[in-house]
């Protein structure tokens, strides 16, 4: 099955999106608004109709992208030590490279911009959900080590990139700050290609069913 060249969530997002999630009867089938819980994915449920978007600064803003670039490094540096699969090795290596580059680029930015980052509810919660997919996938081993940091970097690039589009991009102030989010939404939505191609190899190959399936529906 192709992935398409644009995503749509269904569903598939951090636990830190729940009071958030718009429109997510929206776009996502209803036999998809549920998934199955698994080690390092958790069941996404549509919130309260009165939830409310959490408002952002820059300075803020700046701070989301650091800890979503931070959480990436630490999974894949677990990754290039335990990973069995050489192509989820190589994919672990271009996420600290290229994530790396994406916070020494935040770094510039904000120096540039005169801003400190800071956290905000947002961050810290980001944080703490990568802090627990590290922990899992830091206790698994083999083959299951390779599917279930595939699974984590689907679901992690899925809350990434929904974050951009729904909350981070439309409040954004500065021009600068614009064009990094978007600089940073393209990276994006390429790893989540890539690992959901690499996800999909390796639940094939294990016959099994991948616990992040989002192939969109049109």
């Amino acid at each position: 099955m192709n992935v398409p060249k644009r995503l749509k969530f269904t569903g598939i997002v951090s636990l830190a999106l729940l009071p958030w999630v718009l429109a997510c009867g929206a776009d996502a089938d209803p036999q998809t608004a549920q998934q199955n819980q698994t080690d390092d994915a958790q069941t996404v449920l549509c919130p309260a109709p009165d939830a409310g978007v959490p408002t952002l600064s820059d300075a803020q803003i700046l701070m989301v992208l650091r800890t979503g670039n931070d959480g990436e490094i630490a999974q894949a540096q677990v990754a290039m030590q335990k990973a069995k699969s050489d192509q989820v090795r190589a994919f672990a290596e271009k996420m600290v490279e290229e994530h790396t580059q994406a916070n020494q680029r935040l770094d510039a930015l904000a120096t540039q911009l005169g801003l400190t980052p800071e956290d905000s509810a947002v961050s810290v919660q980001l944080r703490a959900e990568a802090a627990q997919k590290l922990d899992i996938l830091s206790k698994q081993t083999n083959a299951p080590f390779d599917l279930g940091y595939m699974d984590a970097q689907v679901a992690m690039h899925s809350g990434l990139l929904f974050w951009s589009d729904m909350v981070l991009m439309p409040q954004a102030q500065r021009t600068e700050l614009k064009d990094e989010l978007t600089a940073e939404r393209d990276t994006a939505q390429a790893h989540l290609e890539e690992a959901f191609t690499i996800q999909k190899e390796l639940a094939s190959r294990q016959l099994v069913t991948p616990s992040q399936d989002i192939v969109p529906r049109r």
